[in-house]
């Protein structure tokens, strides 16, 4: 199961980019006032975490030992970016900047995402623990 969110939710996440990024896909003035100055160094930052979270997706579908260390890279490269989106100018400091209901939408998506990139980190060191992986 997680292999396939993994897979669908990266999926998803490249076509909408590469939509974007071609023009293919018209946003409204204020969602591009948001993400329309992404920079090359960010939008190769998150196909690295694509790459970094297919590889651990696919490392625990097949059961591997280094699904756990590519997991947990996976979350650091989350952390990282969330942080560096909080800094002034990026995608989550805007959104602060929008009001309180945005604000309060955006913390809580923020921690629920990263929650569950906790959990199932914690989820496959588990499965480590127990011998599962090979």
């Amino acid at each position: 199961m997680i292999f396939l969110f993994y897979v669908l939710t990266s999926a998803s996440g490249l076509v909408f980019q590469g939509l974007l990024l071609f023009g293919a896909y018209p946003i409204p003035p204020e969602q591009q006032a948001i993400i329309g100055n992404i920079s090359v160094g960010s939008r190769l930052f998150g196909l690295l975490a694509v790459v970094v979270n297919l590889a651990a997706a696919t490392s625990l579908w097949l059961l591997r030992k280094s699904a756990p260390y590519l997991f947990l890279l996976s979350v650091t490269l989350g952390f990282a970016s969330t942080a560096w989106q909080f800094l002034p100018g990026g995608i989550y400091a805007k959104m602060l900047a929008m009001g309180l209901l945005i604000s309060v939408v955006t913390m809580f998506s923020v921690v629920v995402g990263l929650s569950i990139s906790v959990a199932i980190v914690w989820y496959v060191w588990r499965l480590q623990r127990q011998g599962v992986l090979r």
